[in-house]
């Protein structure tokens, strides 16, 4: 599971003089500002495998662990910008450690699949001796610059290029092929148990942590079904969700065919304390939070309702006697809600800051159903009347628009 990690780390401000330090490494290599991943921005990454999100990290909350046992493989996707050429890839590095197992099979390593001509192929830096100690400790170990000039790199896989030759090599020969892809990976053979752990990834000096952040981005995971999620700007439409993934913020998540555990900073900078996760399901939601210390994230209802022109004798707000009919197709605009912490869903008419419990909201045409199933409640805020009623196990209400 994702939740109960928290994320409001000072480090994701690059407060830490270790990272401060690491990062003026890495940034003495001139990069094409095209090209360089910016620091500061999302940190987009996906897990896929037997991966998962753990606490604590290394000086953080939280951290990827990576497993492979038998024929069984995990790795982390690390966005990378469009364009990329190999010859422009200047700093790889992590934190890690093993918490099972040693270095094994060329695994773990950073992965970058690369494409020239309709030539397809990866260049692989492997985490380990040669490049630095570490195979088998338990404490965090920091590969280093493995991109470096003189960093050891196998090119063995493109046209004439061999097992551990300079990086400066490599890039002198194939630096036109492009970067389709950058990832870690732990895949050592059939036999062989791995689990390591690793935080702190740099990709071209952009930082990489595996908590949320706060406003920025959200830990989501799919725990059932079919998840597809379109982030704010994207021209590609709705992608399928794979398991874990960092979210941006203002991204919409289609949960009408599967469930997501969503997991948000909503503490203050600093804090340690873990994060709680909702589940959600059955619903069309666009995650949002303000930038605001301590502002909750809110799942809001999206997609369009099929309405006919307003009519006489609607319900009155707050009536517990249910939702005015709508003529919306299938389930309509709405999401089922389930868990606790600083988290809110909200419709056209008001918002319901879950306590703790299972909860629907459902927008019609003439305003927002909230109704509680289980556990201590929620309050919902009535947008029209401006009030707050608390609701509890078996309640409901009714918030018309404006």
């Amino acid at each position: 599971m994702v939740g109960r990690r928290h994320a409001n780390w000072k480090a994701l401000g690059l407060g830490s003089a270790f990272f401060l330090a690491l990062i003026a490494l890495c940034s003495l290599i001139v990069v094409g500002p095209s090209f360089a991943l910016r620091a500061g921005g999302p940190s987009n990454f996906s897990l896929g495998g037997s991966a998962a999100v753990v606490h604590p990290g290394n000086g953080s909350p939280t951290a990827a662990e990576l497993t492979a046992a038998g024929s069984g493989e995990s790795h982390v996707n690390l966005s990378v910008p469009d364009g990329l050429k190999l010859r422009q890839v200047s700093s790889l590095a992590t934190d890690y450690r093993f918490v099972t197992g040693s270095c094994a099979s060329g695994s773990p390593r950073f992965t970058a699949n690369v494409t020239s001509a309709g030539h397809r192929s990866s260049v692989f830096f492997y985490i380990g001796p040669g490049n630095n100690g570490g195979c088998g400790a338990s404490a965090y170990t920091n590969t280093g610059n493995l991109a470096a000039p003189t960093g050891l790199a196998d090119a063995s896989q493109l046209p004439g290029g061999s097992h551990d030759e300079p990086f400066s090599k490599v890039q002198n020969d194939y630096g036109n092929y492009t970067v389709t892809a950058v990832h870690i990976d732990v895949d050592g053979g059939e036999g062989v148990t791995q689990t390591v752990d690793f935080d702190n990834t740099i990709v071209n000096g952009k930082l990489v942590t595996y908590e949320p952040r706060h406003g920025i981005s959200v830990l989501v995971e799919r725990t059932a079904g079919t998840i597809r999620v379109k982030e704010p700007g994207s021209k590609k439409g709705f992608q399928n969700f794979k398991k874990v993934e960092s979210v941006r913020v203002n991204s919409l998540v289609d949960t009408r065919g599967g469930r997501v555990e969503v997991t948000a900073a909503t503490g203050n900078y600093g804090e340690t304390t873990p994060d709680d996760s909702v589940v959600f399901y059955d619903g069309l939601i666009r995650l949002k939070q303000g930038h605001a210390l301590n502002a909750r994230a809110t799942a809001k209802l999206a997609g369009k309702l099929q309405c006919p022109n307003q009519a006489a004798g609607e319900a009155e707000a707050g009536k517990s006697g249910g939702p005015v009919a709508t003529t919306s197709r299938g389930r309509g605009r709405r999401v089922w809600g389930s868990g606790r912490g600083h988290y809110k869903t909200s419709g056209s008419g008001g918002t319901g800051s879950v306590v703790g419990t299972t909860w629907l909201t459902k927008d019609t045409c003439h305003g927002t159903f909230f109704r509680v199933t289980d556990g201590i409640g929620i309050s919902v805020h009535d947008f029209d009347l401006g009030r707050t009623v608390d609701l509890g196990p078996g309640q409901t209400y009714f918030a018309r628009n404006r």
